[in-house]
């Protein structure tokens, strides 16, 4: 997964990248300069990247909002508006609460509906497969539920054996269009 954020993003923005880019195991983050939507494609299929998020922040500094695409031979938005709020972001001398993850688990309420649980976890696949066979101390788990009745919220916490710390919220809704990227 490619991590990166809109052009000209303030500080608030390029922390909360690095902190999304820490938080999911085989990321990266990308400074995006002035490249465009296209040429962050061609720098995904070049390095047989399959997801990219791209952060944009608002005017509120608490919520960000998240365009995620699934990269293939036509680069598709995925179905979903995605903000994300109550982020905690750590200072660089608590080292105690630095984030270091192996493991990514996805974890839903049963009012969540079987749709939902498979386009959610199609997106998150390629991170929880990649490091399901590390025996982890240090994982993240998203716990997900039914907010209303076209939106989901998953909590993301770190854990590991001494401590469960909160890192943000993810809401999801599926009232978003799709739209294809047009070459």
């Amino acid at each position: 997964m490619l991590i990166t954020t809109s052009r000209d993003p303030n500080h608030y923005l390029r922390r909360v990248s690095k902190i999304i880019a820490l938080s999911f195991p085989n990321s990266q983050r990308m400074n995006r300069g002035s490249l465009s939507l296209k040429k962050l494609f061609s720098y995904c299929w070049n390095k047989q990247i399959s997801r990219l998020l791209i952060l944009q922040g608002t005017a509120k500094e608490d919520l960000i909002i998240v365009k995620a695409y699934l990269i293939g031979k036509i680069p598709q938005l995925v179905e979903a508006t995605i903000k994300l709020t109550n982020i905690i972001t750590l200072q660089k001398n608590r080292k105690k609460h630095r984030i270091t993850v192996e493991k990514v688990c996805l974890d839903f309420s049963e009012e969540v509906n079987k749709i939902s649980k498979e386009r959610i976890t199609d997106f998150f696949q390629p991170l929880v497969q990649e490091s399901e066979h590390a025996s982890s101390k240090n994982f993240l788990t998203i716990r997900f539920r039914k907010e209303t009745r076209k939106s989901l919220i998953g909590q993301v916490i770190q854990e590991n054996s001494s401590l469960s710390l909160p890192l943000y919220n993810i809401h999801i809704s599926s009232e978003c269009v799709n739209n294809e990227y047009q070459t």
